[in-house]
C-alpha cells in the first residue's frame, strides 16, 4: 500500500491478496463496553444541520467500498432502551469511466439503508468522533484513486421540495394581493 501527494493505491498480487483499507479518523472513537480509552478527545461537533458526508475522488480506476461512522459520547436511546453510540453509512460505488472522477454521498438519514434505522435516534448535536474508511481498496490489481475532499454537507432539496415551496410562496402572494385590493 502507498499514499502520498493526494493519491492512494493498493497493488494486489492476485484477486485474493492485498485487501487494503485506508482509514481516516478524527477525534474520539471509543468502544464504551470493551476499550473505553481509545483515540483522541471528544470533538463535540454539532452536525444537526448536515445530512450527508460527501467524498470527492478523482482518477478512480475501479469500484470502492466507502464507510463513514460517527461516534457520540452522549448517546440517545433507541426505542428498546439501548444507547446509540455509533451511526454508520456506506456504499459501494464505481466511477462512470475508469480513471475518472467520483462523488460519493454517504447520507446520514433514511436515504441510506445502513443509516436508516438508527438515524432518528442518533445524537447529531454532539458528534465526538468521525471515522472514514475506504474498505477493500485493493480487491483487484492496480486499484488507484486520489482522495480530494471529505466534507459534511446539506443535501440539495429534491425538486418536489422546490415545487412545494414555490406553491406556498404563490399562495402567500395571492393572499397579500387580495388584501391590497
Amino acid at each position: 500500500m502507498s499514499i502520498g501527494n493526494g493519491s492512494a493505491s493498493v497493488l494486489a498480487l492476485d484477486s485474493t491478496s492485498g485487501l487494503g483499507e485506508f482509514v481516516f479518523d478524527y477525534g474520539a472513537f471509543t468502544r464504551p463496553t470493551t476499550d473505553p480509552g481509545v483515540a483522541g478527545p471528544n470533538l463535540g461537533l454539532d452536525l444537526r444541520s448536515f445530512d450527508n458526508f460527501q467524498v470527492v475522488l478523482s482518477a478512480v480506476n475501479q469500484g470502492l467500498n466507502l464507510v463513514v461512522t460517527l461516534f457520540t459520547a452522549a448517546p440517545h436511546l433507541r426505542p428498546d432502551g439501548t444507547p446509540l453510540y455509533y451511526l454508520e453509512s456506506g456504499l459501494n460505488l464505481s466511477p462512470a469511466t475508469p480513471g475518472g472522477p467520483m462523488v460519493a454521498n454517504l447520507f446520514l438519514d433514511g436515504r441510506n439503508p445502513i443509516a436508516a434505522a438508527d438515524a432518528p435516534y442518533f445524537n447529531f448535536s454532539q458528534v465526538d468522533g468521525v471515522f472514514f474508511e475506504i474498505d477493500r481498496s485493493g480487491f483487484s490489481q492496480g486499484n488507484r484513486y486520489s482522495l480530494d475532499t471529505l466534507q459534511f454537507t446539506q443535501a440539495v432539496p429534491e425538486p418536489a421540495s422546490y415545487a412545494l415551496m414555490g406553491a406556498g410562496l404563490l399562495l402567500v402572494a395571492l393572499r397579500r394581493r387580495r388584501r391590497l385590493d
